[in-house]
């Protein structure tokens, strides 16, 4: 089928926009080509129809008919018209017509002229863009932003040296603090002074030999290391065994030794204002007391004395208390107790071999504890809360 040439000149939307108007399915056109024919088809069905209704407004004539095709350039090819002597006004629509070539030469129009105003907005965008980053004040303002950032980092090491210095000046500050306390004392607020624990100190309680001195120097060496590695707060925990018919205190003597007052001892009975014992001291009682010396005391040093007249309930705030970032809940209030040092004693029957022997004291003496605690899960548990274990005199 052969495309006019008006029909070629005109876009897409051109034709599709006339080709609504005149009636068409758009339906199925794809490309430009399948536009053009229907919008031709279009056309002609719209001659037709006008050619009908004029033949039905005006009688046929009697002389025969001569057809002229007379085609034209805005018409594409059209029917040919009737030829009569008779002229009759044709009912045309030239609104309609006039409506066509106006939508479609100023859709022309526009479609140019928004292809044209991209194209030099985007040249006169490209040519501001190079102008601008080839200026030389827009050269100035990169060298200032980059002495601004200069200058900001600079500031930041500053302030990074200053707080560096800052921390590690309050750690002096806070090592000087401990170490006064340690030779003067504290108050409650402060959470009382900080024993020391020496290797004399826990020569004098353990059996005398060479043995148990050695093993003496081994735990303060331990305890020390293991402040230093940063284990798991937890309070150390010492199990000294001694014979049923020794009669010496170990508390007695580490307060003897000591600068600072915080050591307390612990026991698992009430006495009267004569010495004998009344009742064994409930779960409350030793937790209450233990909360108050902790919270006094926050590095203070704890001797029970004879675990073994304890109930288990009752060692129940002790156990933990000695836990991993074990503590106690008193008055609403959280005391903790991983700063603490616990020496507990037990009294056990002596057997041959254990003043010489480290391993077989630590196997008798943890299992007489389970024993002793009621072979429970409880026992089980407490038992390894136990870090270190030796023979106390006997």
């Amino acid at each position: 089928m052969r495309i006019p040439a008006e029909l070629q000149k005109m876009t897409i939307a051109q034709l599709k926009e006339e080709l609504v108007e005149l009636g068409g399915s758009t339906k199925g056109c794809k490309l430009k080509v399948h536009y053009q024919e229907r919008l031709m088809v279009a056309r002609r069905a719209a001659n037709a129809e006008e050619k009908k209704e004029a033949e039905v407004s005006t009688p046929a004539p009697a002389k025969p008919q001569v057809f002229i095709r007379t085609p034209s350039l805005s018409e594409g090819l059209s029917r040919p018209k009737p030829f009569s002597p008779v002229k009759t006004p044709k009912a045309k629509s030239p609104k309609k017509e006039g409506g066509r070539r106006g939508s479609a030469s100023s859709s022309s129009g526009k479609g140019s002229f928004s292809v044209v105003s991209v194209l030099v907005l985007l040249a006169a965008l490209a040519i501001g863009v190079f102008f601008f980053l080839s200026t030389e004040d827009t050269k100035a303002g990169h060298e200032k932003v980059n002495e601004l950032f200069e200058t900001a980092r600079d500031s930041v090491n500053e302030l990074y040296l200053v707080t560096k210095g800052y921390i590690e000046t309050l750690d002096l500050l806070k090592r000087a603090t401990e170490e006064f306390q340690n030779v003067f004392g504290g108050t409650s607020s402060s959470g009382g002074c900080k024993p020391v624990l020496s290797k004399e100190m826990l020569s004098s309680v353990v059996f005398q030999s060479e043995v148990w001195s050695g093993w003496s120097s081994a735990v303060i060496e331990s305890m020390s290391h293991a402040q230093d590695d940063g284990v798991p707060n937890k309070g150390t925990a010492i199990l000294l065994a001694r014979n049923t018919s020794y009669s010496g205190s170990v508390y007695d003597k580490l307060e003897a030794g000591m600068e600072c007052n915080c050591i307390k001892r612990f026991v698992g009975a009430n006495v009267d204002s004569k010495g004998v014992e009344v009742s064994s001291k409930s779960k409350g009682q030793v937790q209450k007391e233990l909360a108050e010396f902790l919270t006094e005391c926050t590095h203070g040093i704890v001797v029970v004395e004879g675990i073994e007249s304890f109930g288990s309930d009752s060692l129940s705030p002790l156990h933990n208390a000695m836990s991993e970032q074990g503590g106690l809940t008193y008055n609403g209030t959280n005391v903790p107790g991983w700063n603490a040092k616990y020496i507990l004693t037990l009294n056990v029957p002596m057997e041959e071999g254990l003043q010489n022997s480290e391993d077989l004291v630590k196997q008798v003496v943890k299992q007489s504890l389970v024993e002793r605690l009621g072979a429970g899960s409880f026992a089980l548990a407490f038992r390894r809360r136990i870090d270190y274990v030796g023979l106390g005199r006997i």
